[in-house]
């Protein structure tokens, strides 16, 4: 964002695939975990779930989540 906001310059579009692939490989560990927990860090509800539940709103906000094969 600071590159697009502040500097004006154009996004690397390598980096932003990588990104996007490497985001749904998270996401499929974050299903792995929604199965098997009661919440993504651990038995109880802490700061770790509510940085992760941030971090995924701002990029599904953004468009860069693809939801096809997540339903969780």
């Amino acid at each position: 964002m600071k590159k697009r906001v502040i500097y004006r310059q154009s996004p690397d579009s390598r980096a932003l695939r990588e990104a996007m692939k490497l985001a749904n490989e998270h996401l499929y560990y974050v299903d792995y975990l929604i199965d098997n927990r009661p919440w993504l860090a651990g038995a109880t509800m802490s700061l770790a779930d509510l940085a992760a539940a941030a971090q995924i709103s701002v990029a599904d906000y953004l468009g860069g989540i693809d939801w096809a094969n997540h339903e969780q």
